[in-house]
């Protein structure tokens, strides 16, 4: 089993919603929409996957983890204790 290591200071969040961009050149399909953003409730930002916790300075702590688990795709839940997938809506089409 992996270690997560924990930064229980950084907050986490996610893709809630897609906004037409203002500045749309009308062109490129990937700068047509913004992404609109929510902070997740209770979400600590997972740093690093390690397959070994090494020494690290509080607040950061380390917690078992999946194997699949990446940094920037997941959330630890500092009042369920439990990693989280982060779900975002996905960009229209």
């Amino acid at each position: 089993m992996k270690k997560a290591l924990i930064s229980p200071n950084e907050q986490v969040s996610n893709i809630i919603a897609w906004e037409l961009n203002p500045s749309w050149d009308g062109i490129n399909p990937k700068t047509k929409y913004l992404p609109v953003f929510e902070t997740i409730p209770n979400a600590a930002r997972i740093c690093e996957i390690s397959e070994q916790a090494f020494p690290i300075s509080e607040p950061f702590f380390w917690v078992d983890c999946a194997d699949d688990v990446e940094p920037n795709e997941y959330y630890y839940d500092t009042q369920t204790q439990t990693i989280n997938l982060i779900v975002n809506v996905p960009y229209p089409t």
